[in-house]
């Protein structure tokens, strides 16, 4: 399931700037190099979906006190 670019992004984004460990949700968000998903247009570097994806993570990480790597 494709998100895109989604106007609920910029909320899931402003969510994981927000957290404490920004620069390691940075690095999740970041476009694979054989990635090929829309650019995102508030954040380029990412797509919608990946920014989505990752807002599910850290939503996770700060409800259940539990690392996803873990």
């Amino acid at each position: 399931m494709e998100v895109d670019d989604a106007n609920f992004n910029e909320i899931e984004l402003g969510f994981l700037k927000n957290l404490v460990n920004w620069q390691r949700w940075e690095q999740a968000i970041r476009k694979a190099p054989l990635e090929n998903p829309k650019v995102s247009r508030i954040y380029p570097a990412s797509s919608g979906n990946l920014i989505h994806y990752t807002d599910n993570e850290g939503q996770f990480e700060e409800k259940e006190g539990i690392k996803v790597d873990d």
